[in-house]
């Protein structure tokens, strides 16, 4: 049974896709229909849509009443394309571009390329910046994940000691507004490349924070800001190998004199079943998509002792993410 549900797992990812690509949920919020009226507004084939519903609610995704009618459930509501926290242009993302890059996982073991490279002809930064309806999919579906990673991060770490947050590779900011948000006397600075200034600044209006969050462009890379008391990076490191992790790392080492911290923001591989098997699920995802990989609390520990780093404090959450709380070795 095991092996059948490995092999035909790839049915689960492109029937929630053709969910999410056809606003069902949407479609469905203001109650119940039938499927001649889905398809009519899908405009798809009913039979066919039929089909892909049916098998979606066995799965539980949606609820099939008598006489071929859908209504939402509490799992299909997180594709309604209105919901804060949703995964509609998650699930896009990986179905439309990290699905067909998977196929290369094979030939990626005989090159130094990354499956997604083998697929698309290019790292998949590089990628997203040059592609504009890819870059669409790729920073909302960041800001999705962003959404559900920032209400346990506000709840697990006190940001009360700080005044000045610099979140380095933020997006559009859904960390760092969820963060001053609930922390009304701090400020804070998102940074990352330039061509995100223009949306940030725009999310930062509408949750009310212009005045207390400016944007800075950049490659952090090449440098990043000074002025910050707790520097944030979440989900950066593990889209590297070593060595620009490493060239990373090395570039918050002359902002960190005491007391200055740097919150650093990944799943670790650590602990036993489902937590261990996330963990080992998004290595997969590096593996397939970057040259990174998602790595022990050890090999983090090596990462940051190579760079003048130690690890005060850790903050397990949800889904195998960690808090690592890193200030400069004395």
């Amino acid at each position: 049974m095991l092996i059948r549900d490995l092999l035909f797992a790839y049915y689960d990812t492109q029937c929630l896709y053709v969910a999410a690509c056809l606003n069902i949920a949407d479609h469905l919020q203001s109650g119940p229909k039938s499927i001649a009226e889905l398809a009519g507004l899908a405009r798809s084939n009913e039979d066919k849509l039929y089909r892909i519903m049916r098998y979606l609610s066995a799965k539980g995704l949606f609820d099939e009443l008598s006489g071929r009618v859908f209504q939402i459930n509490p799992e299909s509501a997180c594709l309604v394309s209105s919901r804060s926290g949703g995964l509609k242009h998650f699930i896009r993302l990986h179905s439309q571009y990290f699905y067909p890059a998977a196929s290369e996982l094979l030939n990626s073991l005989r090159s130094d390329l990354s499956p997604f490279e083998l697929q698309f002809g290019k790292p998949s930064g590089q990628y997203f910046q040059d592609n504009v309806e890819a870059g669409e999919v790729y920073h909302h579906a960041m800001m999705e994940n962003s959404e559900w990673f920032a209400r346990q991060a506000v709840e697990a770490y006190d940001f009360s000691p700080y005044q000045t947050l610099v979140d380095i590779g933020g997006g559009i900011g859904t960390l760092l507004a969820a963060i001053l948000l609930k922390y009304k006397n701090a400020k804070g600075i998102n940074f990352d490349l330039p061509e995100l200034q223009e949306p940030a600044e725009r999310y930062f209006k509408t949750k009310g924070l212009a005045s207390r969050c400016r944007f800075i462009g950049g490659d952090f890379l090449e440098g990043i800001p000074a002025g910050g008391d707790l520097y944030i990076m979440k989900s950066v490191i593990h889209g590297k190998d070593d060595s620009m992790a490493l060239r990373l790392l090395g570039q918050f080492k002359p902002f960190l004199a005491p007391p200055v911290k740097l919150l650093v923001m990944e799943r670790v591989l650590q602990g036993s079943g489902a937590v261990y098997l996330q963990a080992c699920l998004n290595d997969i995802n590096m593996l397939n998509v970057t040259r990174g990989r998602v790595r022990t609390y050890a090999e983090y520990e090596e990462l940051f002792t190579r760079s003048g780093l130690t690890i005060n404090k850790l903050y397990e959450l949800q889904n195998a993410f960690c808090i690592m709380e890193v200030q400069l070795s004395r």
